[in-house]
């Protein structure tokens, strides 16, 4: 994934003031940069569907459902 991908769902949860946000991103090639593909944003989620993360990214992925979990439980 292109880092400008990220660098965009970040701003657009923070210009939504959410601090967990699943954003949907469409574009051609997830490795170019969102303009080069004319992509962009098509949905902000303030509630977010950790089940396909969960489920997709095993292995040698971060564990981004473990890490939603501690976030939402720390003290």
């Amino acid at each position: 994934m292109h880092p400008d991908h990220a660098r965009v769902a970040v701003e657009a949860a923070a210009a939504l003031a959410l601090d967990v946000a699943g954003v949907d991103i469409r574009c051609r090639d997830i490795r170019q940069p969102l303009d080069e593909e004319n992509g962009g944003i098509i949905e902000v989620n303030a509630l977010p569907d950790m089940i396909d993360p969960y489920l997709y990214f095993q292995g040698d992925e971060p564990d981004v459902f473990e890490q939603y979990l501690r976030y939402l439980f720390e003290e």
